[in-house]
């Protein structure tokens, strides 16, 4: 009996984190989100809790994370990345190989192209490729990471050509492939 593949997206922000799981079918897992009212070490603790608590039942087989966003507040960096860094240890632990996604990347990924157009547009058009309708704007970052993940993973670790995918998703693949982090220990 073949095991299931679970495949992570993950949007990681300080106010509301989107986490998606897709099975290898493509099936929609889990979507939530992580929020918490609490800022500081508090804040750290409450979201690894919840992270563990969301995916420690599923043996996930690939992930892509987002990378932080260099606009972001400089305090507001820190504390982000010490969040980025609690899910790429949460990753590691769990022997989980993972790639990081730029902000632009993901945009490209669903609509074509990386410029901002806005959340509503990212919204609609993962409705519209995907067929899937969210009300959050992390929760459909996240999904379109997890389709990031499940695609890489299929491209470069099962090694399967991807000719059905649009000439932009490729391209986000390529470039992913030759400069983005990816947690080369845990590469199977």
């Amino acid at each position: 009996m073949a095991t299931t593949k679970y495949f992570l997206g993950f949007d990681p922000s300080l106010c509301s984190s989107g986490l998606t799981l897709l099975d290898d079918e493509s099936n929609l897992t889990v979507s939530t989100t992580l929020s918490v009212p609490q800022v500081g070490v508090e804040r750290l603790a409450f979201l690894r809790a919840k992270l563990h608590q969301t995916l420690d039942n599923y043996e996930i087989t690939f992930a892509a994370i987002e990378a932080p966003s260099m606009n972001s507040a400089v305090g507001l960096l820190h504390d982000l990345g010490c969040w980025h860094g609690q899910v790429l240890l949460y990753l590691y632990d769990r022997g989980i190989p993972c790639v990081s996604v730029s902000p632009t990347q993901t945009k490209k990924y669903v609509s074509g192209s990386g410029k901002s157009a806005g959340k509503a547009v990212i919204l609609l058009d993962v409705y519209k490729y995907y067929g899937v309708e969210f009300r959050q704007d992390d929760l459909a970052d996240s999904y379109v990471i997890a389709n990031i993940a499940k695609d890489y993973y299929s491209a470069y670790i099962e090694e399967q050509d991807l000719i059905d995918l649009p000439k932009h998703r490729k391209e986000v693949l390529t470039k992913m492939r030759s400069s983005s982090f990816v947690n080369k220990n845990l590469i199977i």
